[in-house]
């Protein structure tokens, strides 16, 4: 039978196939235009209209548009596609594939047990840009007792400062970007920041990130800690040699994110080894990564995804007057995420 399947399925039936479906289409009253080629994109079409994912439908597929790369790299799919095959496995029953098989190949008795085979536990993977548990809680754990057992009140700032930082890229979803540690546009009030990573200007590349409890009263500890420097509160710093700088000096600004090592060098007779290592490997953009993965795993809503990580597909508005997302439940979830992320992770408000 399976030489009978692969005779059948050549190309010359291909060929039948699509000239069928062109014809049929042509007997309907209003035109239809399907293109069979592209057919993939009537699933990934029904699934973002249902609020699923469709990430890992692309990956199987093969086959996405510029706008999805972004959401690729960040992904987190299950295991030998779970979720797709379960996917296939229901819609060739519902579709009733096995008949059509029947009367299109001409292929008598034969017959679809419709014994599911897919069991419903689900492994998952993550990006190819994940940090190690135990390294980042390690980090947030021995950088937690310097601030408290430090006496020296610049360096207990810059233990403070670089702490928040990194909980910010964890917690907030911050890139590595100039713009992306702009904290002058924060409503403690609502728990949400406003900053625009991408761009120089406030309006483009807009990003409102609900701010979890946790990191919420850290933002607030550095800032009173910011006053008590005289400092404009609406940047991170680092004391050395005798003033404070922009803590952006510690990273290149290519476009990986990637920190330079010989810009480290000059601080790392003041930072503990382990945060120079930590700053020198681990680019800012991780909790991105780390929170798409749990995200998914928690089957969050893809379009509240796409909105915390500002990931905008062509023709949509993923908060604004014309926005169809549930916003104080947007803000709900989120929240509840991303503050799980710091108790998995280790982040203790100071």
């Amino acid at each position: 039978m399976e030489d009978d399947i692969r005779y059948y399925l050549n190309e010359e039936k291909e060929k039948e196939y699509h000239a069928y479906i062109k014809d049929k289409t042509k007997l309907f009253e209003k035109t239809i235009k399907i293109d069979t080629k592209r057919i993939h994109r009537i699933s990934i079409a029904y699934l973002r209209d249902m609020g699923a994912s469709d990430i890992t439908l692309m990956f199987c597929a093969a086959t996405y548009s510029q706008n999805d790369i972004p959401k690729l790299v960040y992904a987190s799919i299950r295991k030998d596609a779970q979720y797709y095959t379960q996917y296939l496995e229901q819609l060739y029953f519902e579709l009733e594939i096995d008949t059509i098989l029947n009367n299109y190949l001409n292929l008598n008795g034969f017959k679809d047990s419709k014994k599911r085979f897919i069991t419903d536990h689900r492994e998952y993977t993550g990006s190819n840009l994940l940090i190690k548990k135990d390294v980042l809680t390690k980090f947030f754990h021995n950088l937690y007792f310097e601030i408290f057992n430090e006496h020296d009140k610049y360096k207990k700032f810059n233990y403070i400062s670089i702490y928040v930082r990194v909980a910010l890229s964890l917690l907030a979803g911050t890139r590595s970007f100039k713009n992306s540690a702009n904290i002058d546009n924060i409503s403690y009030q609502y728990g949400i920041m406003k900053i625009s990573e991408k761009s120089e200007t406030k309006i483009a590349g807009l990003r409102i990130i609900p701010l979890c409890d946790t990191m919420r009263h850290l933002l607030k500890v550095y800032q009173e800690n910011c006053k008590h420097f005289n400092l404009k509160n609406d940047k991170f710093y680092i004391y050395h040699e005798n003033k404070f700088n922009p803590l952006e000096v510690l990273s290149k600004s290519d476009k990986d994110g990637f920190h330079s090592t010989k810009a480290l060098k000059k601080y790392s007779e003041e930072l503990p080894v382990f945060v120079v290592d930590f700053l020198e490997n681990v680019p800012l953009n991780f909790g991105r990564h780390l929170f798409t993965k749990q995200a998914l795993e928690a089957n969050t809503p893809r379009n509240y995804i796409d909105a915390y990580l500002a990931h905008y597909s062509a023709g949509l508005e993923q908060i604004g007057i014309y926005s169809t997302m549930d916003y104080p439940n947007y803000l709900k979830t989120i929240k509840s995420l991303t503050e799980t992320l710091a108790k998995v992770y280790g982040v203790k408000q100071l």
